[in-house]
């Protein structure tokens, strides 16, 4: 049976890249769940986990967020509440991946879900901001992989189709891959401050 991979991002603006995505997923023969982090607009197609739902379990309700029009609250709100749906399905090997896209306010909502997920944990970030604000907002220390759109994400083209069609490839290859053994012995982690 083939694995499960989560795709995260906003489907008011992002809509027709993470159907793409999902359409290449699905190709290759992975069950897909999306996971709308939009508050505004109105979504491009009914995803498997709603803004709704996404919005309560980060204490609010979405409407009430669309009243406030307050930006920084709704991102701490949607964030807050994928990451409580995302890691328990992550914990439970109900999803074996998760694939995120964003531009700069959807990269801020999926950001703190990609870095709770545990070590190993095969996480993807397509996001127009990687190459301004470079890889510590959105992967801290985790093993986040992050892949700069180039373009802007707003709609299909000759470039995104390519950048999308990569992130395919990259996330399935990790959640296909088999993993290595883990160590049953202690292991020390060593580090080095270079100059």
């Amino acid at each position: 049976m083939k694995k499960a991979i989560a795709i995260a991002g906003t489907l008011d603006t992002k809509g027709e890249e993470i159907d793409y995505l999902r359409s290449l997923l699905s190709k290759r023969g992975h069950p897909v769940i999306i996971a709308d982090t939009g508050v505004l607009g109105i979504p491009s197609f009914k995803a498997d986990i709603s803004r709704r739902e996404i919005a309560i379990s980060g204490g609010a309700d979405i409407d009430d967020l669309k009243k406030k029009e307050d930006e920084a609250f709704a991102q701490k709100i949607m964030a807050s509440g994928l990451q409580k749906i995302i890691i328990p399905l992550a914990e439970s090997d109900k999803i074996h991946g998760l694939l995120a896209i964003g531009g700069g306010q959807g990269s801020t909502i999926v950001a703190p879900t990609l870095k709770a997920l545990r070590f190993g944990f095969p996480k993807l970030l397509v996001s127009t901001k990687l190459t301004q604000a470079g890889a510590r907002p959105y992967a801290g220390s985790k093993d986040v992989l992050l892949m700069p759109s180039v373009a802007d994400l707003a709609g299909i083209n000759c470039l995104t189709r390519l950048v999308l069609t990569n992130a395919v490839g990259a996330i399935s290859g990790m959640v296909e891959m088999e993993k290595p053994e883990t160590l049953d012995k202690p292991v020390v982690i060593m580090s080095m401050n270079g100059t």
